[in-house]
């Protein structure tokens, strides 16, 4: 799961990325494993990480559903020392930590692209398919997947991807 993430750490301004499970456990956090000294700051700690964004998101799931309102879709906070990005996915939520001043518009939509892949490579589990290898080390091998600009899933497919059926003609209106 850590190569899917690692792209997101490529962009300006990103301090932290992490693949949180829904009760505050780190699944993936790529990047050096390394927990904070005395007084570095504690986000860094994936653990604290972890429980922080699990705790915030189980507590606006509560007042949300207070109101009649669903899950939130993108939760942002931003605050004096920077700002931090929740991105539910598959029973996960996606987290990134931003440093003060970075542009949080510009990262949703390669947030939702690793979300994506994420869905991809759990679904492909499921179905008995085994998780992507990561490259072994010196040799880095190009897959267009693992890049933050990938394609998402269609939902549906074309007409034309189904085996045995042949693409149906466009209608004019």
């Amino acid at each position: 799961m850590k190569e899917l993430l690692e792209p997101l750490l490529r962009y300006p301004g990103v301090r932290q990325v992490a693949l949180v499970s829904r009760d505050g456990i780190p699944v993936a956090v790529p990047g050096p494993e390394t927990s904070p000294s005395a007084g570095e700051e504690p986000w860094r700690d994936p653990q604290i990480l972890a429980a922080l964004v699990a705790a915030w998101m189980e507590e606006l799931k509560e007042a949300l559903g207070r109101m009649s309102w669903d899950t939130p879709q993108r939760v942002q906070l931003r605050a004096a020392r920077g700002t931090l990005l929740l991105l539910p996915t598959s029973g996960a939520v996606l987290a990134v930590v931003l440093e003060r001043g970075g542009a949080p518009e510009q990262l949703w939509l390669h947030m939702a692209g690793a979300a994506g892949r994420i869905r991809r490579v759990l679904r492909g589990m499921a179905q008995g398919e085994p998780a992507p290898a990561a490259p072994a080390r010196g040799h880095q091998a190009h897959d267009p997947c693992s890049e933050p600009d990938a394609a998402l899933p269609a939902e549906g497919g074309a007409p034309s991807s189904i085996p045995g059926r042949e693409a149906e003609e466009p209608r004019g209106y």
